[in-house]
């Protein structure tokens, strides 16, 4: 134990962490995220990998090899070809990365992101009769990928205490963590298990434990789990079924369909497509006709508006794995009290004008002597003012 402190404290004093960017040469699908996976903790076997390529970079300590998975590998609406490999239990899906952290944190996950954590801590392959290998199985379009990190040594004792396979499927987009406890004693260490996607902040499902039913968060980021997994143990991470072709539209509903100026109408798509990889964009026009253009921040499948004028509103509904797009059956929402003419007036010198106007059916005229606020002067159309000596609107 006195050997594996001092092998720490000099990494601790003399390695680097280095930043790079997020994988530019990914092949972006969908709008998935990490924290959007399901989570299932299940019993199975792992069997060693009858053969494979061997990967000697990552019999050390912190070492890293970037390795080709076989096919595009879908993960968090993005598609890998190839992905980072380190001694300390990680896999990142950003194959720019230089990074050879060994230390748990959100911070790292943030370098190493998008990745995969199967057990992220400070491991080595020192251990006598550790390897680490990959091979890619099955026909294309049901293409498994599969790395085995065997007899690792998770603790620094310098003895085999546990084996991970690690398995991509390229039908599914499923994930796999297997294990295998070995014989080597285990004194205990502080590891994360999980996935973490590739935004800007990155969404992640941790696990908070390594038993049979463990908890998959995606708010609490566990560094400290101590017990190893048991032989058998699977954690599966499978992403949420995405949208395939043109997406249905339909049309628009609104609460109400006329509205008094200052209020509020809620636009929706009862019959429209939702789910994994559908995005909204809501849309204006003055008169159905001219042009729609995009209202800023509406994005939901909801839509909160306040017109201020008689207003068309539709809503473009895209599934992004096609990516294909439908526009919903526009609706237009008129105002109850509408000014639909007005009829001005002037005047030299001091005395009164007559000025009119007319509203919408139902509307109640009312004369101010400001834009906004104050208490009306009179009623109804035509309207003569008081005597007025300057000009006023």
């Amino acid at each position: 134990m006195i050997k594996a402190f001092r092998n720490k404290l000099i990494k601790g004093l003399f390695a680097q962490l280095v930043v790079t960017l997020l994988l530019l040469q990914s092949t972006r699908v969908s709008a998935q995220t990490a924290s959007t996976y399901s989570f299932a903790a299940s019993s199975t076997s792992l069997t060693y990998l009858p053969s494979g390529t061997s990967v000697p970079a990552l019999i050390d300590d912190d070492g890293t090899a970037t390795i080709p998975i076989g096919f595009t590998f879908n993960y968090c609406g993005a598609g890998y070809t190839q992905l980072v490999a380190c001694s300390n239990g990680w896999l990142s899906l950003n194959s720019l990365t230089t990074a050879i952290t060994w230390t748990n944190s959100l911070a790292n996950v943030n370098v190493l992101k998008p990745v995969l954590m199967p057990w992220f801590d400070d491991m080595t392959g020192y251990a006598t009769g550790a390897d680490v290998k990959y091979l890619t199985t099955g026909t294309t379009g049901s293409r498994v990928f599969t790395i085995e990190y065997k007899n690792w040594d998770v603790d620094y004792s310098f003895e085999n205490n546990l084996s991970i396979q690690v398995k991509l499927y390229e039908a599914t987009g499923v994930i796999q963590y297997i294990y295998k406890q070995e014989s080597g004693i285990f004194y205990g260490q502080s590891a994360s298990i999980g996935i973490a996607d590739g935004s800007a902040t990155p969404t992640y499902l941790s696990l908070n434990g390594s038993g049979t039913s463990p908890t998959a968060s995606s708010t609490t980021f566990t560094t400290s789990i101590s017990t190893l997994p048991a032989s058998g143990q699977m954690y599966q991470f499978t992403p949420p079924v995405g949208c395939v072709g043109s997406p249905t539209a339909g049309a628009t509903a609104a609460t109400s369909a006329t509205v008094c100026l200052g209020g509020t109408t809620t636009l929706s798509l009862p019959t429209a497509t939702s789910g994994a990889g559908i995005s909204y964009q809501w849309q204006s026009s003055p008169d159905g006709i001219i042009a729609y253009s995009n209202i800023t921040g509406a994005t939901a499948s909801t839509y909160i508006a306040s017109p201020t004028a008689s207003i068309y509103y539709r809503c473009v509904v895209t599934c992004s794995s096609s990516p294909t797009s439908t526009n919903s059956t526009p609706i237009q929402i008129t105002f109850a009290n509408s000014i639909l003419t007005s009829t001005p007036n002037f005047r030299c010198g001091t005395g009164t004008v007559s000025l009119g106007a007319t509203g919408s059916t139902g509307t109640t005229l009312r004369w101010y002597t400001a834009g906004t606020g104050g208490a009306p002067l009179a009623s109804g159309s035509p309207f003569t003012t008081p005597i007025i000596s300057s000009s006023t609107n």
